[in-house]
């Protein structure tokens, strides 16, 4: 843009009163000119980039649009911060003549026109009034009218089409186009009601409606003394609903009829110049496509929309304009001079533009707005393209406010190298997110008639047709989300895997269609959903035998099927298994990939689609191109080839690094592999819970890790991973962290991985061992079995599959000998620690240095190994091992070394680590927030004692726990030992970058037992302590922790990176070795740094240094003895404790065991009573717990409402009562909230009405 290239000297502190682009762009032109740029924001605003761009900004009261619209208070916010201006925007207060008087009197300026001009051109009877005196031609039509029947005489003396426009307001929002008096008497009615309740006013007129006009507008800009600078025409023809959505300068009209442009200059500078017009205005004509001649419609009194293509052709910055005609007025000057005002007098255009307003709208769906979360934002760059935006990755547009996320303006030399611009520009945008109007625009830009240039106002209503390549969710299923394989691998600071939970059937499904196999496609659990596929396909759904039809037609699972636009498919239940996989030829393009992957993880809100489970409504575009692109001929698996899925489950599983004596006893070891486990409904992708009998335990606790035998020091685990937590087992699936606290006696082996995903509450398993080479080789038959489907679709001939390699896929192999959980063990030695190398599956070892306990100095050796395999990883060696405590966790791929390999390269690398005993770490010093006894914890513990456990010896105060369990005499010193002194992080994983540390002096750490059972909610940002160590709860979540503080939540990980101290490569905040220190603060400052760490204004206070071993160890010989008597008191203590807690534990369990016997006496009560005939029976469809009761007792119901809603792997899942007649009544209520119930068990009796 053109600029004047000198800044404002006493024009220095101007209010923007807008928000989203406008606000962005005009702070931009401020701080160009060395003006300070104040802001105003609503909260539901708060993270809006134009808070962040400005240089100071304020709070509004309200919400929503109707927070920008107070005028009391955003004078009062001028007044109070020495503004000077306001710079209005478009939209809001940018035409509100009262604003502008009240900052008039308030002795601010308002940069735009008068208050008077503002109120004479906001009446459109007004001003058509004053653009006849002007002498400019308007359209045939009358002055205000009274009413319908004024309205009615009016229409026929005119002839009709007419238009009813309200006196009040623009934008096409008051405007009715009539054809016939049924249409008039209606748009009557609308105008009226609509213009009093938006303006106050419900004035109306009349018009004639020109059928095939083009809607063509001026440029104006006046100093207020009657001088007038024209910057030419833009047309704005190409409008949906009366709303612009692509403009261009100069117009292809006027290219073709060049005498026009002077005609139009001549009118508008006439009717500026008649009310000495000041600041930039447009005025609107319409343009007879037939007979050329224009007509008056309206004066838009503001900055427009589209003024970036004026702009672009004129070289003007129209908004720099605008304020050096304000410090003129500020000067007492009354605008800029007429000598001024000549120096940016222009000719006439240079090239062409083209502006397309890119809207958070599906077309589709009638431009109906579509706010969600954007998850991945791109806007090309380069010579002839300019963007005006608000939006980012991460950002998140509210239904609250206008849809318009980016004005995207390209400029050529002529028109023809314009359009191609802007479709490759427009091509090469990616907003992936909630549904747009980006390939609408696309469409247009490539029709016929925009092309030749034939772009009347009636274009998009007559002649162009949209096509949307998309599939629409109408019914969601359970929990229907997006994923691929094999998700993210690799990542590190605790990030899941995720993927699908069965990769078989998933990568089957893409084989079917076409693709490779790990391209994005829609898994599906337990009841699938209903999908309109608005554009053809091809698409194949493999896994569990779920009920599956095509247009109401019954369709083959593991086939392929082609199908046309408008089909709609349904997904049903299946009485085994519980998941199965849509595949889709060409994938979902417009789903955003994340960390290396476009899979959903719900439980932390990343990936796939808005980071969630689908919704009804949810729009997904597809390719339609590829999908219908040589598509693979339709091709159904023989039976032969499809695995059999059952209740009863084997699965392969290694022994884990805590597979041995030292942890189990050999009873125990041997109980793993023969006790048959039961899968819980409470079992979810982070994490399948099973019932059965806990192992024999070879140890009485978990030593510095907790109580209970099966507590640890935490360690990292890989994707498979059994555990137990206390005596409750569970397998971690493709979502569970990969961190623990907590034993892992088995791990899965990847051969068998794709069964979890099939797992459904009821189902038993029995866990088969395995050994490393045996699991490779299972692997190698999966890779034949996948291998010899994409043959046979290749070929296109079905084939029978040996019944010995399926039977092999789905019962594993015992071995006669499988040996422990030990690889290697190498006994310590003068400042080497004993190393013991465990088996963690079959793709990584867990290294355990020394005995088992924290110590810095082990912790610095582990470190160094890991920064070794970090900086240079050896071959097959994956880069991010994972180093917590005393332990290291070392990935390698199978395919490129052995696991005995790999166990001589970790012994090696140990053997080459110096002494570590004098070096320097680097760690850097993170200052944070904090506030002790935080109303965060106290709410979560709350939430506890009602849902979970009553009584407790850490109940109802954690904090008075941690000081009895520490022989400490105040509150005040548990404080002391959080806050205002360093505290190291050891490790960064679990989940979202959550840092595990403790204190640097040995004479402030606190030990704790954690709760039990955990805790199945936890407040983002709260603070807690378990064992010896203490973290940051990175979201809400589940947790043992016993909890003492909160600091700022989410300040461990920024999903996408855009927040000062993260980026989009590395959204965690911490490294092992960084330092934290806490500041106490108040409450009020506390909210005020979450506020603004929401906003992205919060600066994270981060200091370089380095962490000296030397200084360390010689801390810890001079605190030696004061340390031994610290920790003889705290096991004192803490055994006091533990005694308290067994007490109340086995009363709470007894209260617990009551209540549930009564409750089955009550069951075996209802189950003895005869039957009522006349009662219906609705049972339970499956093994969970009743979340809610939608019904109560007496009720009358049609059939088909929900009844109960019950939760089972996370999901709720609605039950219904039957269509069996048309109503029923409540006749009985035989479960609560909480109860858990098996399949078929009764939960509601109804009686049928006649």
């Amino acid at each position: 843009m053109g600029s004047v290239e000198r800044p404002c000297r006493d024009l220095t502190r101007v209010l923007v009163a807008n928000r989203g682009e406008i606000a962005v762009r005009l702070i931009a032109t401020c701080k160009k000119l060395g003006i300070r740029a104040l802001a105003v924001y609503v909260v539901d605003d708060a993270d809006s980039p134009h808070v962040r761009a400005a240089d100071e900004s304020f709070l509004l009261e309200g919400h929503g649009s109707q927070g920008y619209l107070s005028t009391e208070e955003i004078v009062r916010i001028c007044q109070r911060n020495g503004v000077q201006g306001v710079l209005p925007g478009y939209g809001f207060l940018s035409e509100n003549s009262d604003f502008a008087a009240a900052l008039h009197a308030a002795g601010i300026l308002f940069i735009g026109p008068s208050a008077t001009t503002l109120r004479d051109f906001g009446l459109k009877d007004r001003a058509r009034e004053l653009a006849v005196r002007a002498k400019v031609p308007v359209v045939p039509g009358t002055p205000i009218l009274a009413g319908f029947d004024q309205a009615r005489r009016a229409a026929i003396e005119i002839g009709y089409p007419v238009m009813v426009k309200a006196t009040a307001g623009g934008g096409g929002m008051g405007l009715q186009v009539c054809r016939h008096v049924d249409e008039l008497r209606r748009a009557v009615d609308v105008v009226k009601s609509r213009g009093q309740a938006l303006f106050q006013n419900d004035g109306f007129f009349i018009e004639k409606f020109v059928e095939s006009g083009r809607h063509i507008e001026a440029q104006v800009f006046g100093n207020g003394q009657g001088d007038v600078l024209f910057f030419g025409e833009r047309e704005c023809s190409v409008q949906r609903r009366h709303q612009k959505v692509i403009e261009e300068a100069p117009s292809p009209y006027v290219l073709k009829n060049p005498s026009l442009r002077k005609r139009l200059e001549s009118a508008s500078c006439a009717l500026a110049k008649s009310v000495k017009y000041k600041s930039a205005g447009t005025i609107e004509y319409l343009v007879d496509d037939v007979s050329g001649e224009f007509y008056f419609l309206e004066v838009n009194t503001r900055l427009q929309v589209e003024h970036g293509i004026t702009e672009l052709c004129y070289d003007i910055d129209l908004v720099e304009l605008m304020l050096l005609q304000a410090e003129e007025e500020l000067r007492g000057r009354g605008g800029l001079s007429a000598g001024a005002m000549s120096s940016f007098s222009r000719e006439g255009p240079k090239g062409h533009a083209i502006e397309v307003r890119v809207y958070a709208e599906n077309p589709a769906k009638n431009y109906q707005p579509a706010p969600g979360l954007f998850q991945n934002v791109h806007f090309p760059t380069g010579q002839g393209i300019r963007t005006d935006t608000w939006i980012g990755t991460g950002s998140f547009v509210s239904s609250l406010f206008d849809p318009l996320l980016a004005k995207v303006l390209v400029h050529s030399q002529n028109r023809d190298h314009a359009v191609e611009k802007m479709v490759a520009t427009l091509t090469q945008t990616k907003l992936q997110g909630p549904p747009t109007n980006l390939d609408f625009l696309i469409q247009v830009l490539n029709c016929g008639d925009f092309v030749t240039g034939r772009t009347t106002t009636d274009l998009l209503d007559t002649r162009f047709e949209y096509k949307a390549s998309a599939i629409e969710i109408l019914e969601p299923g359970t929990a229907t989300t997006v994923q691929d394989w094999p998700g993210r691998v690799g990542v590190p600071n605790g990030v899941p895997t995720a993927g699908p939970m069965d990769s078989l059937s998933f990568r089957a499904a893409n084989i079917l269609v076409g693709n490779e196999e790990g391209v994005e496609g829609l898994e599906i659990t337990l009841l699938g959903p209903k999908i309109k596929f608005h554009a053809g396909a091809v698409i194949a759904l493999c896994g569990a035998p779920f009920s599956f039809k095509i247009n109401g037609r019954p369709a083959s699972l593991w086939a392929s099927h082609a199908i046309p636009a408008n089909t709609e498919i349904q997904i049903g239940q299946t009485p085994v298994g519980a998941r199965a996989y849509l595949g889709i030829r060409g994938g979902l393009p417009n789903v955003a990939t994340y960390l290396g992957s476009k899979s959903t993880t719900p439980s932390l809100e990343w990936g796939g689609y808005q980071g969630r489970r689908l919704l009804a409504g949810d729009f997904l575009f597809i390719d339609s191109g590829v999908a219908t692109s040589a598509p693979p001929r339709p091709f159904e698996l023989d039976r032969s080839a499809i695995p059999e899925f059952s209740h009863e489950w084997q699965i392969a599983a290694l022994p884990g690094p805590w597979f041995s004596n030292e942890f189990l006893t050999t009873k125990g070891q041997e109980h793993l592999y023969t006790a048959t486990y039961k899968v819980s409904y409470n079992s979810s992708r982070t994490g399948i819970r099973l019932e059965g009998p806990p192992p024999t335990w070879g140890r009485r606790d978990g030593g510095e890790g907790g109580s209970h035998p099966s507590n640890m020091v935490g360690f990292g685990c890989t994707v498979g991973s059994v555990s137990f937590t206390g005596d409750s087992g569970i397998i971690l699936p493709v979502d569970g962290p990969n961190q623990t606290g907590f034993i892992v006696t088995q791990v899965v082996g990847g051969s068998d991985l794709w069964k979890l995903g099939q797992l459904r509450p009821g189902d038993s398993l029995t866990f088969v061992p395995a050994t490393w080479a045996q699991t490779l080789l299972q692997e190698q038959k999966l890779g034949e079995f996948v291998s010899s489907i994409r043959s046979q679709v290749k070929s296109g001939v079905a084939r029978k599959t040996e019944e010995a390699l399926i039977a092999g896929l789905l019962c594993p192999q015992r071995p006669t000998k499988y040996g422990d959980g030990i690889l290697a063990t190498v006994q310590g030695e003068k400042d080497r620690p004993r190393v013991v190398l465990r088996q963690a599956g079959e793709r990584a070892i867990s290294c355990l240095f020394g005995p088992g306990t924290f110590d810095l100095g082990i912790r610095a050796r582990i470190q160094h190994v890991a920064n070794t395999i970090r900086n240079d990883p050896p071959l097959g060696l994956g880069k991010h091992p994972v180093a917590e405590n005393c332990s290291l966790l070392v990935h390698f791929d199978p395919h490129q070394t052995t696991q005995d390999t790999v166990v001589q390269t970790i012994l090696a690398l140990n053997k080459a680590v110096p002494d570590v005993r004098a070096s320097r770490i680097p760690s850097r010093i993170i200052h944070l927030p904090g506030v002790f006894d935080a109303k965060e914890c106290q709410e979560t513990n709350e939430r506890y004692m009602l849902s979970q456990r009553s009584k407790a010896a850490y109940l109802p105060d954690s904090i008075d726990f941690i000081r009895r369990s520490n022989g400490l005499k105040t509150r005040e010193q548990v404080k002391e030992s959080y806050f205002e002194i360093p505290l190291l992080i050891n490790a960064v994983g679990w989940m979202m970058g959550l840092p595990i540390y403790v204190q640097v002096d040995p004479r402030r750490r606190l030990v704790v037992p954690k709760t039990n059972p955990s805790r199945t909610f936890t407040k983002a940002g709260c603070l807690g302590t378990g064992g010896g160590t203490s973290s940051i709860y990175p979201n809400d979540s589940p947790g043992g922790y016993q909890l003492w503080g909160a600091t700022i939540p989410g300040i461990c990980w920024d999903t996408y990176g855009q927040k000062p101290g993260f980026t989009p490569e590395r959204p965690w905040l911490f490294e092992a070795f960084d330092q934290v220190i806490f500041h106490s603060v108040n409450r009020a400052e506390f909210d005020a740094a979450i506020n603004a760490f929401k906003a992205g204004r919060y600066h994270i206070q981060i200091e370089q240094s380095d962490f000296d071993m030397a200084a360390y160890n010689a801390l810890i010989e001079q605190t030696r003895e004061e340390v031994a008597r610290m920790k003889k008191v705290q096991e004192e203590c803490t055994e006091r404790e533990l005694a308290l807690e067994r007490v109340l534990f086995a009363e709470w369990k007894a209260d617990v065991d009551r209540a549930a016997e009564a409750k089955e006496k009550e069951k075996k009560c209802r189950a003895s009573m005869v039957p009522d005939a006349a009662l219906v029976e609705v049972p339970a469809t499956m093994i969970s717990s009743v979340w809610k009761v939608e019904v109560s007792v007496g009720d009358i119901i049609p059939a088909n409402r929900t009844v109960v809603v019950l939760e089972a792997m996370k999901m709720e899942i609605a039950v219904h009562a039957p269509s069996g007649a048309a109503e029923y009544k409540v006749a009985n209520i035989s479960r609560e909230p909480g109860e858990r119930v098996e399949t078929g068990d009764v939960l509601v009796l109804l009686q049928k009405l006649p």
